[in-house]
């Protein structure tokens, strides 16, 4: 267990880092809101179940201030249930799939997480403490309204997104390159994250059928086993990100502040160039960072500079 709670430990401080890098995206970029939410709710969810934290500190403090047993494991089931809405809502922006309505699928994630919350509020579970609670109380009635709103958003949620990832990887275009690799290793923590519920919901039926056997003895140290699986993959994309994609940025984002001065004359110029209509400066390196996110605006600057050097 030393294992798992030093990776329960890390895994927020490493989602909650980069939802930190993500920040200056969300006014600028509302199609990248989607994942910085998803990014948000699992790190804050996680932190919630930090073991030797949550079981030992936070559970009793606030039992002592609401009354309430196993509130950090319902915090993490309700971030959870509102960070699997929000992968939908990811997957929906990137694919445009037409049925997809964004005000629906706002009033669907607060339906799913008020039923989680209600269900949790009703059972017994607020009344005793445990680090496991599918394992001490036995899923009937409101704990099916809790399990069902969490595993029902979780599984819904990742089949939804292996669909349009799959998808992806038939084109021999996403194969190859480092967004192939992205893809892949998404669709894979997908897949774990999909087993996963399979687990849980295996384990749930098995509970409520008072069925005991090597299967339900070991159920916990395999839900772990499928919680950090989908970690670990996650941050492999992440670290072919940083060795593969990042450079590429830094080069655009080097190039931009060497002739962001020289381009911004040439724009205040009224030169006779063409330029384009929504040129932009980058006078910061907040502006250079954001306009290196893509080839466009170092492109845009290139062109424009070397039409402005030979009309001279």
């Amino acid at each position: 267990m030393t294992f798992y709670n030093t990776a329960a430990a890390l895994v927020p401080i490493l989602l909650l880092l980069f939802v930190a890098f993500r920040i200056p995206m969300w006014k600028e970029n509302r199609d990248s809101r989607p994942l910085t939410k998803v990014l948000l709710a699992l790190g804050l969810g996680q932190a919630a179940r930090i073991p030797v934290i949550s079981d030992d500190y936070f559970d009793v403090w606030l039992h002592d201030l609401t009354g309430i047993w196993n509130i950090p494991d319902a915090t993490a089931v309700l971030l959870g249930t509102f960070a699997f809405c929000s992968i939908i809502e990811a997957v929906a922006t990137v694919a445009r799939p037409l049925t997809f309505n964004r005000r629906r699928h706002q009033w669907i994630t607060a339906l799913m997480v008020a039923i989680a919350g209600a269900g949790f509020l009703l059972s017994p579970a607020t009344d005793t403490p445990t680090n496991f609670v599918s394992r001490d109380f036995v899923p009937t009635g409101p704990l099916l309204m809790y399990w069902g709103a969490y595993l029902g958003t979780l599984t819904f949620a990742l089949a939804y997104a292996l669909y349009y990832l799959v998808g992806l990887l038939r084109e021999s275009r996403v194969r190859t390159g480092p967004l192939g690799r992205i893809v892949a290793v998404l669709t894979a923590a997908c897949t774990l994250g999909f087993l996963y519920g399979m687990n849980k919901l295996l384990y749930l039926t098995l509970q409520a059928a008072d069925v005991h056997n090597w299967y339900t003895a070991h159920a916990q140290s395999i839900t772990l086993v499928l919680v950090l699986g989908p970690m670990i993959i996650a941050g492999y994309s992440l670290l072919v990100f940083a060795t593969a994609i990042l450079p590429d940025r830094i080069r655009r984002y080097n190039a931009i502040r060497q002739y962001s001065a020289e381009y911004e004359k040439v724009l205040l110029s009224g030169t006779h160039l063409l330029l384009p209509r929504d040129a932009a400066t980058y006078s910061t390196r907040r502006a250079a960072w954001s306009g290196s996110r893509t080839p466009i605006a170092t492109h845009r600057m290139m062109v424009v500079l070397s039409d402005a050097a030979t009309s001279r």
